[in-house]
């Protein structure tokens, strides 16, 4: 499948904005901006949200394993 990045950004838009996609629609009609259909909407969607949720999983991974050292290292100084 191929989307076109510009999808991609307005898609980071709606889920930054927290808006439904109806009203993004319609901020674009009234700004002469040609919308993507719901249907591929939905899809590059599905994709940005799992890459989101893999970013978010990966970020506190690497949280938890500074806190582990960290917490480690207090323990072993005293």
């Amino acid at each position: 499948i191929y989307i076109d990045m510009r999808y991609c950004f307005d898609i980071l838009a709606l889920l930054h904005a927290g808006i439904g996609e109806a009203i993004f629609a319609s901020i674009l009609a009234i700004m002469n901006i040609p919308c993507m259909t719901s249907r591929n909407m939905k899809k590059v969607e599905r994709r940005a949200g799992s890459a989101i949720e893999n970013l978010a999983k990966e970020t506190c991974d690497v949280i938890l394993k500074d806190e582990a050292e960290k917490s480690r290292y207090m323990y072993t100084i005293k």
